[in-house]
């Protein structure tokens, strides 16, 4: 978070406070006001409460990971900017969300996709990147998809064991700009460094 606020670097996330984008925000809130990095949160309004929950454990949601879930979270208030789009269902925020991505990657602005954890629709994020030839760094040991990919990346699982998305898991872990990044690392400098890198190699390929 030091290294976005140093190098003035706009954070594109889920918006909402949970799991990985309430992380995001507190480590947002320990900086001072005038260097904070702009934070969007991108989500479905649909989906989105403006209240307190009941339940302690709707703030703990993974948007990504569970199929048909449709209980309302709150935004973290720690994000400086948040853009809700029309819809009721976790994905929907998705063509919003890298509509601005784009946007932004027009005016020479390096981009840089993070995966911890992630779902289905994480899925089909990684993908986008992918297609628009974005790095994507993978933080292993953060479960679901990022554990997923980085077990096949690091061939401790055959081809013959994947699922029936047999083609798109190919298609992510041969992709030469996916970088592993071991979440048991403690060392700050270091992902700063391995950040620098990622960034690095993605705009030589673009140039290429």
């Amino acid at each position: 978070m030091q290294y976005a606020a140093d190098n003035d670097a706009i954070i594109i996330d889920g918006g909402t406070k949970s799991r990985i984008m309430e992380i995001v925000g507190q480590r947002a809130s320990k900086i001072e006001q005038s260097k904070k990095p702009i934070i969007i949160g991108v989500a479905p309004a649909g989906l989105i409460s403006l209240f307190n929950s009941t339940k302690q454990e709707d703030n703990y949601k993974n948007e990504g990971d569970n199929d048909g879930e449709n209980d309302k979270v709150l935004l973290d208030p720690n994000h400086s900017h948040f853009v809700l789009v029309e819809g009721d269902k976790w994905g929907d925020e998705t063509i919003k969300l890298f509509e601005i991505a784009s946007s932004l990657s027009t005016n020479d602005i390096p981009i840089v996709a993070l995966l911890a954890g992630g779902g289905r629709i994480s899925k089909k994020e990684i993908l986008f990147c992918i297609n628009q030839n974005w790095p994507v760094i993978v933080i292993e040991k953060t479960g679901y998809l990022a554990d997923e990919i980085a077990s096949y990346k690091n061939q401790k699982q055959t081809f013959e064991k994947i699922s029936l998305d047999a083609n798109n898991i190919k298609k992510i872990i041969s992709y030469s700009s996916l970088k592993l990044f071991p979440s048991d690392s403690n060392q700050k400098k270091s992902f700063e460094q391995f950040l620098i890198y990622t960034l690095n190699y993605g705009s030589l390929l673009k140039s290429t």
